[in-house]
C-alpha cells in the first residue's frame, strides 16, 4: 500500500469482497512493518502499517492506541466478510492478555509470542550481536544484562498493568530519575517505586487498589515463568539504553540511533522458533 493514502474502512471491506485472494497482513506500526518485510523477503505479502488505514466516520475512530485499531479492523471484517480469506492476518502485541485473559480467538487474528514486538530482541544471541558490532569491547556479558534488567522490567510491567485496570491517565515515572546503576546493576526500590508513582498521581489513597493489581501480575508470572511475557518493550529499549550510556556508550547512541542498532541485531533466522512465526511460514511461505 502507498504510504501516503489513507484506505477506509468501508474500502478495505470491498477490497477483500472482490480480491479474498489478497495475502496481507495489518500491524501495530512501522517497526512490525519493517521486521516483517525482512523476515518475508516477498514481494507478494503487503505488510500494512494500521496508521494506513482512516478510522473517520467509525467507530474505531475513537479508539487511543494502534493496537485497539488492528483489533477493531480484525472485528470488522470478521463480522462483515462472509468470504474465507485464506491469506490475510492481523498481528497485535499480546501486551497484558497473559494477565487478563483476553485474547481473541477468530481466523485471521494472531498475538506476538511474548507481550510485545521488542522482547523478540530480549535473549543472548541478539544482544550478544549488539554487543559485538554495536558496541566496542563493553564489559557486560549478555546474560548479565538480561539478569541485571529483568526485575526492573517486570515491576514495571505490573505497574503498568495496575494503571491500565485502575486509572490509565496516571503518569509512569521517568526511568532515569527512578533507578540507579552501581557495580553493573540497577539499584531501587520496589515499595518505593510504588510510592513514588501513586504520590505522582496524587492517588496514595488507592496503594491497596494497586497492591492487588500487582499480586495478579505476579500469580501469572509464577505460572509462566517467562519474563518476556510482562515486560513492557519501550520501558525495554529505555532501561537497555540507560545501561549503555552509564557503562559504556562507545558510539555516542541516542535513544533513537540506539532503538535502530539494537533492532537490526535480530536474529531473523530464529524467529522460526516461535509460533507466530511458523504460522506466518505456514500461511504464506509454504503455501506454494
Amino acid at each position: 500500500m502507498e504510504q501516503d493514502y489513507l484506505r477506509k474502512i468501508i474500502e478495505v471491506e470491498a477490497l477483500y469482497l472482490i480480491e479474498p485472494e489478497l495475502k496481507d497482513i495489518y500491524v501495530e506500526g512501522p517497526e512490525e512493518v519493517n521486521l516483517l518485510e525482512i523476515y518475508l523477503k516477498s514481494n507478494e505479502v503487503n505488510v500494512i502499517s494500521i496508521d494506513n488505514v482512516d478510522f473517520s466516520g467509525t467507530a474505531g475512530e475513537e479508539l487511543n492506541s494502534n493496537r485497539d485499531k488492528v483489533l477493531y479492523l480484525n472485528d470488522y471484517v470478521v463480522n462483515k466478510i462472509d468470504n474465507q480469506l485464506p491469506y490475510l492476518m492481523f498481528i497485535v502485541d499480546r501486551d497484558f492478555d497473559t494477565v487478563n485473559e483476553r485474547m481473541i480467538n477468530n481466523d485471521y487474528l494472531e498475538y506476538t509470542d511474548f507481550a510485545n514486538l521488542e522482547m523478540y530482541l530480549f535473549n543472548t544471541d541478539s544482544i550478544n550481536k549488539f554487543l559485538k558490532i554495536g558496541l566496542k569491547n563493553f564489559p557486560l556479558e549478555a546474560d548479565v544484562i538480561i539478569d541485571v534488567m529483568k526485575n526492573v522490567l517486570f515491576d514495571l510491567f505490573a505497574l503498568r498493568y495496575s494503571r491500565d485496570v485502575i486509572d490509565k491517565g496516571y503518569k509512569m515515572l521517568e526511568l532515569g530519575k527512578l533507578v540507579k546503576l552501581k557495580e553493573s546493576n540497577f539499584e531501587y526500590s520496589k515499595e518505593e517505586l510504588l510510592t513514588k508513582f501513586l504520590s505522582k498521581n496524587n492517588a496514595l489513597p488507592k496503594e491497596e487498589l494497586f497492591l492487588a493489581e500487582i499480586m495478579k501480575v505476579k500469580n501469572k508470572y509464577s505460572e509462566y515463568n517467562e519474563i518476556r511475557l510482562f515486560a513492557h518493550g519501550k520501558d525495554f529499549i529505555e532501561l537497555f539504553f540507560l545501561l549503555i550510556k552509564k557503562v559504556k556508550n562507545t558510539y555516542s547512541f541516542n535513544i533513537k540511533s540506539f532503538t535502530r542498532a539494537l533492532f537490526a541485531s535480530l536474529e531473523i533466522n530464529l524467529l522460526k522458533q516461535y509460533n507466530l512465526f511458523k504460522r506466518i511460514d505456514d500461511k504464506y511461505l509454504n503455501c506454494a
